[in-house]
């Protein structure tokens, strides 16, 4: 049994959050506007593999699986945020973010496995697996701030990062079966 599946998303999304934080005697200690516009585009694989064969003695089977997926995140976003900080109710100071966010992600995840399974006696039964898992990821976020020509060009290192992520998994598995009738 094979199958496979390819898929295609657009996301657009804004985002709107406003906050205002008092003290206990009910004095304003800061106040944050924030807008976030959103655009990406996600595709993906997923694949399934399944072969079983019988033996010639009844219970008595080899299995191989194989599966996987395989996805690319691609986007801009776009972040604008003023954040006002008060002592004792009376302003002190503001913090302005205008930044263009380059987000790109992919991954690629392998799973297989192999079972033989192996009748001992009418009621009892065997099986030996084993299995392998590999995933590799990564993510880069960049982050640009405006240079003195309103192009966002400036890469701003604090708030970006490249991230990668790799494991790999190797089990072998033995299991007893016992029938009750």
């Amino acid at each position: 049994t094979l199958n496979f599946s390819l898929s295609q998303e657009n996301q657009d999304m804004d985002a709107f959050t406003g906050v205002r934080t008092s003290d206990g005697n009910n004095r304003l200690m800061n106040e944050n506007e924030r807008s976030q516009n959103s655009l990406s585009e996600k595709n993906s694989l997923t694949y399934n593999g399944y072969l079983t064969r019988r033996m010639n003695k009844p219970g008595r089977s080899i299995s191989l699986r194989l599966s996987g997926d395989i996805t690319e995140n691609d986007g801009n976003s776009f972040l604008k945020s003023r954040t006002d900080i008060y002592q004792q109710g009376v302003l002190a100071t503001s913090q302005l973010i205008d930044q263009m966010k380059d987000v790109r992600s992919n991954s690629n995840n392998l799973r297989g496995s192999l079972a033989y399974s192996e009748p001992i006696t009418p009621q009892l039964s065997s099986s030996l697996s084993y299995e392998y898992t590999r995933s590799d990821a990564r993510s880069i976020n960049n982050s640009y701030n405006k240079d003195g020509n309103n192009h966002y060009n400036q890469l701003d290192q604090e708030c970006s990062n490249d991230f990668d992520f790799n494991t790999v998994r190797n089990a072998v598995n033995l299991s007893l079966q016992y029938k009750i009738e």
